[in-house]
This record gives structure tokens, C-alpha cells and sequence, in this order.
């Protein structure tokens, strides 16, 4: 079985890929979901990214600015820090990409 995580009418939920099709997908998919009969045309809906994350934990280290202060402040570990996605979504805004 093929999900996908979809837009449609207003709405974000999940199908089940079928040819051209989506069959809706009642509850929650991470738990007892169902998979109904009821369809929609894959191309009448906006596809979605698999999961919204809620943030995003990443390492110091991995970024070369983050690094080098640590370096500077003679800390031999990784510092670990959390953006919120609607932090992400104002230093990068994805207007005008499709």
C-alpha cells in the first residue's frame, strides 16, 4: 500500500494510492486507521510533505558557523539545539518555488 499525505477541499489527510486514484483514509495512519471507498482524483489534490514535523533537533557540529564558536569557546562536545518550524519557515521562505 502506497499513502500519500494530501490537501483536498481545505482538508489535510492521508489515501491510499490506486492508479489515479486516492481512497480516503479515515483516522489516524500511526495507529487504527481505515482505509475507506470513497475516492478522489490524485490530480485534484495538493500533495503534501509525508509528516509535518513539529521541530527540528540538530547538532552544532554539522553546521560550520556553529563549529567554529565552539572551537573558539574550547567546548569538545556537540551542542544540540531545536528550531521550531515556524522559525524555519520565516529564514526560509519557499515563495514563488514549486
Amino acid at each position: 500500500m502506497k499513502i500519500l499525505h494530501y490537501e483536498y477541499q481545505g482538508k489535510d489527510r492521508y489515501g491510499s494510492i490506486e492508479d489515479d486514484l486516492l481512497k480516503v483514509i479515515e483516522k489516524d495512519i500511526f495507529s487504527d486507521f481505515k482505509v475507506t471507498d470513497k475516492t478522489i482524483l490524485l490530480k485534484d489534490v495538493k500533495i503534501l510533505p509525508p509528516v509535518i514535523p513539529s521541530k527540528i533537533v540538530a547538532a552544532g557540529l554539522n553546521y560550520a558557523k556553529h563549529k567554529r564558536l565552539n572551537v573558539e569557546k574550547g567546548l569538545a562536545y556537540d551542542l544540540l539545539f531545536i528550531e521550531e518550524i515556524n522559525m524555519l519557515a520565516k529564514k526560509y521562505s519557499c515563495a514563488g518555488l514549486t
